[in-house]
């Protein structure tokens, strides 16, 4: 069921590509259910939990954290 109120839920999940080199790209996406806005794309070559939750820090002190955050991987 989607969220009515923007910021409750949020989804996030990583999109893969490469660079015209052919270099792996790698965007860790997170998008507000209730609106479908981007919360953010940040891009890197590769990512661990730490840069993750610094992402989630950053978006805790600009707009606060959503309710719920949930994976695509954890839908399928």
């Amino acid at each position: 069921m989607r969220p009515h109120q923007p910021n409750k839920a949020w989804s996030a999940d990583f999109v893969f590509g490469r660079t015209a080199e052919g270099r792996v790209l790698k965007c860790l996406t997170i998008v507000d259910d209730a609106t479908t806005e981007a919360v953010a794309i940040v891009p890197a070559r590769a990512f661990g939990s730490l840069p993750v939750t610094r992402v989630l820090d950053r978006l805790a002190i600009e707009r606060g954290l959503s309710m719920a955050l949930s994976s695509a991987a954890a839908r399928c």
